[in-house]
């Protein structure tokens, strides 16, 4: 029997990373172990890797002492709801990643609720996709509850779950108190219930481009 070493990763001076070949979750823990000493590693791209939940745990581990990577893409992979409960807990401590896309993981809405509980508590995240897992009413509404307390996520991405329309009334409830929030792309709404979330957005947008050109001016 031929014994193989075990999977060590030295991410030296390497600010960006993407791996061709498939990593599954033996060598995603190894990769783990690699972003906890210290690296300069600041976008990770891992889509479509097999990861499952093992992997995801030892990533989300990784992360809560990470203080450099700020774009992480894990999307089509096998989290499912353990894995997106570790990345919670991750986005309840983490202060530094800003992009992160979870897509097509089958999260569904156990793993989206805990992911609203750690957005609103979460102060550095600003793009956030969720599309395509199979997430349904109470996993989007729960997300909207979050928005309420969040200010700082601008872009989120629902698209391709499974919620129905009725979801836009807790959506527009959110976007009552939330004036960050200025891209929401969003499935299975009628035109009716659409325009006015686009209209709320569209309110945030430009608060904030006013907010700019004012401390523009401040500064002259």
């Amino acid at each position: 029997m031929v014994s193989r070493e075990p999977v060590r990763f030295d991410l030296g001076d390497c600010e960006s990373l993407r791996i061709e070949y498939e990593v599954g979750d033996s060598i995603c823990i190894a990769l783990a172990d690699a972003l906890k000493a210290k690296n300069v590693l600041t976008s990770l791209d891992l889509q479509d890797h097999r990861i499952g939940p093992p992997g995801a745990s030892a990533l989300a581990e990784a992360l809560k002492h990470n203080a450099v990577l700020t774009n992480l893409n894990i999307s089509w992979n096998q989290l499912g709801p353990l894995g997106a409960k570790a990345f919670a807990g991750m986005l309840s401590v983490n202060g530094v990643l800003r992009n992160l896309d979870v897509s097509a993981n089958n999260i569904k809405d156990s793993g989206a609720i805990a992911l609203a509980n750690s957005l609103s508590v979460n102060n550095a995240l600003s793009d956030l996709s969720l599309r395509g897992n199979a997430i349904r009413d109470e996993g989007v509404e729960a997300i909207a509850t979050a928005l309420k307390a969040n200010a700082i996520l601008t872009n989120l991405n629902l698209e391709l779950n499974r919620n129905g329309p009725q979801v836009s009334s807790a959506i527009m409830q959110a976007l009552k108190v939330n004036g960050i929030l200025t891209r929401l792309s969003i499935s299975n709404l009628p035109e009716w219930r659409k325009k006015p979330i686009e209209i709320a957005l569209q309110r945030n947008r430009n608060a904030q481009a006013a907010t700019t050109v004012r401390l523009a001016k401040e500064e002259l």
